[in-house]
């Protein structure tokens, strides 16, 4: 005992818990305890299990032992804050209803001794043996022995917390001393004062090193009309515009104001001037105080970041061009690859090969999932991403997202729920193709990653509260780290995962921008091998209109029946009219294919069509300038304008909108899927008809 005392003691700050968790270990052996440790009260009536030490074979309880209400142990209090030590040798033998006896069954002890760690009579602490193997009972000389120590381990570290206190307190100071010291080091301001000469009288070391100048002490003669003052485009000052004349002039301050000091060499300072009356009660004449700063550097930077401001916009215009165009160049190839396989698929009856097929369509997809990102990331680091307000059932983007995610799901053999609660039905205000591009992105995600056991997306749409989304899978999970870049553009877990996985890493920064954008919040929680959590939720107001009517779920059977139509179809490119004709032919339409915009005319003039699809870009004659000179004909003919659809490569938004402005009924963008194609002349032939 009297070894652990001294060793207690002794030792340095920096090894006060090695030697309490050593001294535990030495007293448990002593009085042969199964667990001895140390508990602490801190401030908010909460206690920890700082310390402990546990014999070979029992079961450690320190982790568990933290942030514990000290009115758990409230028949220990009295005793404890009177230096009373506690001893139990039948926990088993406590009256049932006391908490202490729970607790203490439930970590397997029998027999429990703690010694209090007391000051003033206030309970800092308490040292505690526990017997877990057999009941134990302590000696009154070993109880006193183990007092001794207890009151020496509460110095020891009583001692350690009040030094660390005064280390943090004097890195604190420190610091402040420090931090007001740069202040005056580095400040460029300098002081200076004119009388009503104009003469100065007083300048700061800091003005002089500004304004670049030894004054005379003896006669302080320089004088502020022998300075060239400019404004900060090069042109001269007028004597009126000095702060100085300014303030003689007028008797109010003048704040910030920015001129350029030229120097006799011909270089120039720029400066920010502050300047204010000073009223001498002697001389009853007025002085003028300036406060002067160098903002040289300030403004020449201002000019380097108006000028790389206005690169960065010529930058962002060349790549909305370039990604516009790869856009168009790379939908054309993909056109073919998707439109082939698609009509390949219907042909094939071997199962094999329409298994090569689903690989050609899946890859297609894939790449036309990477460009879509590529995209959409483009147009919002551009800020030309625009969020619609129009009315929306919640509860009908959640059948999509079923009717969409459930074929993969049960491939995958996991189960998918997706719930609502009952005010999904109610309309609300939001951009309905954005939120399910969101739930696609996230659900998409939670499906990928979980081999097995379930994904579920719930709905909730209680009126008056926000649109909570929340999606929660038992897939692989994520670690701090991983989770801590979830949103970072083209960031993956690690390569492995790109590897095994797939996918730009771009769908998360999409959806927490798209969020942002909405006025919403996104969290994330997730722990590796169990899952991930993610709730999002969206601050839309309810409608005050029905909204439109629901399109066909993505997932339902393709329409049937042929379309009796009548197709004017035109585009430059062999493998897009190969394609074209035979899902037009598919879908029962007479079509009239030409490999331009002039041969578009002259067919267009023999023949009567129900609807026309153009490509926009042709060489001969674009798209848009075929419309607008089939509209003057159908003008000059009397006939009643036909449906036309933009058939293009070009998806990205504001083209979209161009060609709506340029009249065209609707559009289909490249890759071209049958089903697309056939809703596209539905609507616009239906919609043409309604008109009439």
């Amino acid at each position: 005992m009297v070894e652990i005392l001294n060793k207690l003691l002794r030792c340095r700050i920096d090894e006060t818990d090695k030697e309490v968790h050593e001294a535990l270990a030495r007293l448990g052996a002593f009085c042969g305890s199964d667990r001895t440790y140390v508990f602490m009260v801190r401030e908010g009536g909460l206690m920890d299990n700082t310390h402990e030490w546990c014999a070979e074979g029992i079961e450690p309880m320190v982790d568990t032992l933290q942030a514990m209400d000290v009115n758990l142990i409230s028949h220990w209090v009295e005793d404890l804050s009177a230096d009373k030590p506690i001893h139990i040798p039948q926990v088993a033998a406590l009256p049932d209803d006391r908490l202490d006896r729970d607790i203490l069954l439930a970590q397997g002890i029998q027999s429990l001794l703690a010694v209090p760690m007391a000051d003033d009579g206030q309970v800092m602490g308490f040292v505690g043996f526990d017997a877990v193997r057999q009941e134990k009972s302590f000696l009154p000389g070993e109880i006193y022995l183990l007092k001794s120590v207890a009151d020496v381990i509460m110095s020891v570290l009583w001692r350690r917390d009040t030094h660390h206190a005064y280390k943090a307190a004097q890195c604190a100071l420190d610091e402040e001393r420090a931090f007001l010291d740069r202040i005056l080091r580095t400040s460029v301001s300098g002081i200076l004062v004119f009388n009503a000469d104009g003469q100065i009288v007083f300048a700061n070391d800091a003005a002089k090193t500004t304004l670049g100048f030894q004054m005379c002490e003896e006669s302080f003669a320089f004088n502020i009309k022998d300075w060239t003052l400019t404004n900060l485009d090069g042109k001269p000052l007028p004597p009126e515009d000095v702060p100085v004349n300014k303030v003689l002039a007028t008797g109010q301050p003048v704040t910030d104001q920015r001129l350029a000091l030229v120097f006799e060499d011909g270089s120039r300072r720029f400066l920010s001037v502050n300047a204010a009356p000073l009223q001498t009660a002697s001389a009853g004449r007025m002085r003028v105080v300036l406060a002067v700063s160098d903002v040289t550097e300030q403004v020449l930077a201002n000019r380097e970041l108006q000028s790389a401001l206005l690169d960065a916009q010529q930058a962002s215009q060349a790549k909305t061009r370039f990604l516009a165009n790869m856009s168009h160049e790379m939908r054309t190839p993909l056109n073919g690859v998707l439109g082939i396989s698609e009509l390949l698929d219907a042909l094939v009856t071997d199962a094999e090969q329409k298994r090569m097929i689903g690989v050609i369509r899946d890859s297609g997809e894939l790449l036309l999932s990477i460009i879509n990102d590529l995209l959409d990331m483009s147009k919002i680091e551009a800020d030309r991403l625009e969020i619609e307000q129009v009315s929306f059932v919640p509860a009908d983007l959640a059948r999509r997202i079923e009717a969409t995610h459930t074929v993969r799901a049960s491939e995958k053999n996991i189960s998918l729920a997706i719930l609502t609660t009952s005010g999904a039905q109610v309309p609300r205000m939001g951009d309905p193709n954005r939120i399910l591009q969101i739930m696609h992105n996230v659900i998409g995600n939670a499906i990928k990653f979980t081999e097995a056991g379930e994904v579920t997306m719930a709905l909730s749409c209680q009126p008056g509260k926000p649109l909570i989304i929340d999606i929660r899978d038992t897939g692989i999970g994520m670690t701090d780290e991983q989770l801590s870049r979830i949103f970072d553009d083209f960031a993956q877990a690690d390569t492995s995962i790109s590897r095994r996985y797939g996918g730009t890493g771009l769908g998360m920064a999409i959806v927490r921008r798209l969020v942002t954008l909405m006025g919403g919040t996104i969290r994330v929680t997730s722990r590796m091998g169990e899952g991930t959590k993610v709730r999002i939720s969206l601050p839309l107001p309810l409608a005050n209109t029905a909204p439109p009517p629901v399109e066909k779920l993505t997932g339902e059977a393709a329409p049937s029946g042929e379309l009796d139509l009548r197709v004017l179809a035109a585009d430059d490119n062999g493998t897009n009219r190969m394609i074209l004709q035979a899902m037009l032919r598919n879908l029962g339409v007479s079509v009239t294919m030409v490999s331009g915009g002039l041969p578009a005319l002259q067919a267009f003039d023999g023949e009567l069509f129900d609807a026309v699809l153009l490509d926009i870009s042709m060489p001969d004659l674009d798209g848009i300038s075929v419309l607008k000179e089939l509209r003057l004909r159908e003008v000059a003919l009397g006939r009643t304008p036909v449906p036309a659809l933009a058939v293009t490569a070009n998806a990205m938004d504001h083209q979209i909108r161009t060609y709506q402005e340029a009249g065209f009924n609707g559009h289909i963008s490249k890759p071209i899927s049958q089903k697309a194609l056939r809703e596209a002349l539905e609507r616009a032939v239906l919609r043409h008809a309604a008109a009439e």
